[in-house]
């Protein structure tokens, strides 16, 4: 694209390890980085295109790291003619599905020429092996490379055969056969050119101290003289201590590329990850953003919608904690199992104290009535009293009226709520080496002994790898119920012990106080307990119809009463690391894991406890994970599909642990850690069905009113009203039978049978409510949790929704006004210019006054009203014909 205003051009495009898998070959320290032959080829291509076609400079200021899942969209931006004639470039990427306003990354400046400064070589590369050089043994070649932090698969390791002579270093590269089809898509296919790349570290580059990789930094004089080579003749040789020269030919050895000099640069690996991308991105925090509040309007809450849990005391101790949110989880069962609960009748209001400061009772029962937000849309707010300790009452009626689920009460009638924020890269500190000795993982050192609850499971294994890969851990500490007899534990300690760490396996129930004394009494003696990483926990999901204080315990004891004892147990100890592996249902809430949101609330509390106390603590609420765990592993497609269609996107392995080393550095008690499809989210905001805690991430757009076009609630009883009995139930069971088959996930509704038992189909109580909510949205008609069980066939269920609608006893309608509903339809999507407009409004005219003419002195007044039909506007003639037909 052109700029119009200036003498520029910019190419835009996508990349990922889905539309390009082979770069999935092409890893440093575990992170798919984009080659920087993959840069210079954007750059030549560019250059090429505005008639500059070599490479004159081309500096990497930072690597570009793939996402695991997603894209990165493009920018190459090349700008005009400089005083020297070179045009500037620059190469920068963002996320596909990045938020709106996130900044772009620049990973490349450069200057593009016309001629390149140096001669093509005058010589060839058609003597093979050159006379004088001597054979490199290769085998071997990629398990080096590997043990030094670069992981070449299969499309990446096309190093065939090299020899030395001197100072020179010969090689022969070939792209892999699955490659080659493609090779002349490329001026010169970057797999390949990296290949040649590779083997100047046979004897013409120079060496990278352990723990670093020599990365492209600079590229000088870059020309490209044949295009889509499938198999290369390389010489290399040191140009400076630092630097080397390429000569690349093709396979008869005539030359297709020259690079005057590549600048090789040390990284150390663990500089590599995601951690740029993912703190502006996915790391987050909860802020509480004033709100306005009419003060004094809404009314007056009734005493029997209040339950009042101020004065709730907050121990710390979970078991206490369990009583008062088991209480909690009683009364608003009773409450929605009222009749005013479940159809109609005002909110109950959840009134607390101390959400803010980090109470841990206040934080579980807040995380609990989260969930039963998200079960039962519009029934439950949640407030907190916050400082305000008088008159906090006679403000709830305001706070209900203003649609907010959630707030905190200030002094001077200064009302907050929470919205998610992101915690920016330049926060974080760039997690260099500094700040990850602060950050309390690196500061245990090798000397010291990391904790790990859930050892053995998904996350306690990355934890375990990135302790010791990235930390400098020495000695790893496995706890699970099953300790080395867990499935994985066996290969997962042969592969710690392959970096030199210890690993002391434990098999305990944690969430006995006993049992956590034992497994601190395994700690080896030589590496004292230094950090503490609790990520164990148990899932017992159900809706909150179907919970009790037992449900409760069974989730509360791994995740909230491990969390106490080893807050107790290790108070003396001086930790400088102890991280909680919340969970963002406690956050978000979440359909189902009310119980298990509870348990995580409580622990982003007791973070905040230790960090009062002086003690090191965080909680992280994670997200998805992609990869299934031991929680996560009986999640079918409905409960998959139902978490994109939320807008949440599974986090891997490289791009959590980076995450982490984010969070831990930020500074903050409680953090979220959830990476987003911001595209579904600007589709919920456009919808209306953005959740406020997200409505700070994307834009809101303005409603726009469009007269005649919303299907929803009213709208859609008066159509109803307008057609015949089959009409309404056959409309009815296309809205059951499309929302059934969204909810579970499947691209149409051939699936759904009109009399098949939904049961039957996939439907149980948690796809049953999201079900009952998307029909109760859609009608305008509060509908029971126990909806679809009640009417277990879509067509029982559209005959109830015809009757709750109260449509069933319409009279029959007249042919007229089915037409009419059609020509609502067209009026209200017409494409309209000033032609059209006056045809149509003379032959409105014409209809109107025929229809007059029916009536006679029949009307009420004698004769029927009229209207200006050229300047009415829609709703007027709907207005007009509605009242004509006694519709009004």
């Amino acid at each position: 694209m052109e700029l119009p205003d200036a003498d520029g051009v910019v190419f835009t495009g996508r990349i990922s390890l889905k539309t390009h898998p082979w770069l999935d070959d092409h890893r440093v320290g575990g992170n798919p980085l984009v080659p920087g032959t993959v840069l210079l080829e954007l750059a030549a291509r560019a250059g090429e295109e505005v008639g500059h076609p070599v490479v004159d400079e081309l500096v990497i200021e930072a690597p570009a790291v793939l996402p695991e899942q997603g894209e990165l969209k493009l920018q190459v931006t090349v700008a005009g003619p400089d005083e020297t004639g070179r045009r500037p470039l620059t190469v920068h990427s963002r996320r596909a599905d990045s938020a709106d306003g996130a900044p772009w990354t620049r990973h490349v400046s450069g200057l593009l020429a016309s001629e390149p400064d140096t001669e093509t070589p005058d010589f060839d590369l058609a003597q093979w092996p050159p006379v004088g050089a001597e054979p490199v043994d290769v085998a071997g070649f990629y398990e080096g490379l590997a043990g030094r932090g670069y992981e070449y698969g299969p499309s990446f390791q096309g190093l065939k055969a090299a020899w030395r002579r001197g100072g020179e270093v010969f090689a022969e590269v070939a792209l892999p056969e699955e490659l080659r089809a493609e090779a002349g898509q490329y001026g010169l296919h970057p797999a390949l050119l990296d290949a040649a790349l590779q083997a100047t570290n046979l004897g013409a580059a120079p060496r990278a101290q352990e723990g670093n990789v020599l990365l492209p930094f600079a590229w000088n004089d870059f020309s490209l003289h044949a295009l889509g080579a499938g198999n290369l003749r390389i010489r290399a040789v040191a140009s400076a201590p630092d630097a080397v020269s390429l000569v690349v030919a093709d396979g008869l050895g005539v030359v297709v590329a020259v690079v005057g000099s590549l600048v090789l640069r040390p990284v150390g690996v663990g500089e590599l990850s995601s951690v740029g991308v993912a703190a502006v991105e996915s790391l987050f925090r909860v802020e509480w953003v004033p709100v306005p509040v009419v003060g004094g309007s809404g009314g007056v809450v009734p005493d029997e919608a209040v339950l009042d849990l101020t004065g709730v005391p907050d121990s710390g101790d979970p078991v206490v904690v369990r009583g008062v949110v088991a209480g909690v989880l009683e009364s608003v069962q009773g409450w929605l199992g009222q009749p005013s609960g479940s159809g109609g009748g005002s909110r109950l209001v959840v009134v607390t104290r101390g959400v803010v400061s980090g109470s841990s009772v206040v934080s579980a029962v807040w995380g609990l009535v989260r969930s039963v937000q998200v079960e039962h849309p519009g029934r439950v707010v949640l407030v907190d009293a916050g400082d305000a300790v008088d008159g906090w009452r006679e403000r709830l009626g305001a706070v209900v009226a203003s649609g907010e689920p959630q707030v905190v009460l200030g002094d001077e009638g200064l009302v907050r709520a929470p919205r998610l924020g992101r915690v920016r890269a330049e926060a974080v500190g760039g997690v260099d080496e500094a700040g990850l000795a602060e950050s309390g993982l690196s500061a245990v050192g090798p000397d010291g002994s990391v904790l790990v609850t859930g050892g053995t499971g998904l996350l306690g294994g990355f934890v375990a790898r990135h302790v010791v890969v990235r930390h400098g851990v020495r000695s790893v500490v496995l706890v699970s119920r099953r300790g080395d007899a867990a499935p994985g534990a066996a290969e997962l300690a042969a592969e710690l012990e392959g970096l030199g760490a210890r690993v002391t396996f434990v098999a305990a129930d944690v969430s006995r106080r006993e049992e956590v004394e034992r497994v601190l009494g395994a700690v080896p003696v030589e590496f004292p307990l230094r950090g503490v990483v609790h990520a164990a926990g148990a899932l017992d999901d159900g809706v909150v119809a179907s919970l009790s204080e037992e449900r409760l315990g069974s989730v509360f004891g791994p995740k909230a009463d491990t969390a106490w004892h080893l807050h107790e147990l290790t108070e003396g100890l001086g930790l400088v690391a102890f991280v909680l592996f919340s969970s963002g249902a406690g956050v978000f809430g979440s359909a189902g894991q009310a119980n298990y949101a509870a348990a995580n609330g409580y622990l982003d509390g007791l973070a905040v406890r230790r960090r009062a106390a002086g003690l090191a603590g965080v909680s992280l609420a994670w997200g998805l994970w992609a990869d299934a765990s031991g929680m996560t592993g009986h999640l079918g497609g409905a409960d998959r599909a139902r978490m994109s269609r939320g807008g949440l996107v599974g986090l891997g392995e490289g791009e959590g642990m980076a995450l982490l080393d984010a969070a831990l550095s930020a500074g903050s008690e409680v953090l979220v850690l959830a990476r987003f499809d911001f595209g579904v989210l600007r589709g919920q905001a456009v919808s209306g069905e953005l959740p406020v805690l997200l409505r700070n991430l994307v834009r809101v757009p303005r409603r726009v009113v469009e007269s005649g076009v919303e299907e929803g609630g009213p709208v859609l009883a008066r159509r109803l009203a307008a057609l015949t009995e089959t009409e309404q139930l056959n409309q009815l069971l296309d809205l059951v039978r499309g929302n059934a088959a969204a909810v579970l996930g499947h691209a149409t509704v051939d699936s759904i049978k009109a009399t098949q038992q939904l049961k039957e189909v996939g439907f149980d109580s948690l796809t049953a409510v999201e079900l009952r909510n998307r029909l109760t949205e859609a009608t305008g008609v509060r509908l029971p949790a126990t909806l679809v069980f009640d009417h277990p066939t879509p067509a029982a269920l559209a005959e109830h929704l015809r009757d709750r609608l109260d449509i069933a006893d319409s009279a029959p309608t007249p042919t007229v006004l089915l037409e009419l509903a059609t020509l609502e339809k067209a009026l209200a999507t017409a494409t309209v210019n000033a032609d059209v407009h006056g045809k149509v409004s003379a032959r409105l005219q014409v209809l109107v006054d025929r229809w007059d003419s029916l009536l006679g002195d029949a009307g009420d007044d004698g004769e029927a009203e009229k209207v200006d039909i050229e300047s009415a506007t829609d709703d007027e003639i709907f207005e007009l014909i509605d009242k004509e037909l006694g519709l009004s």
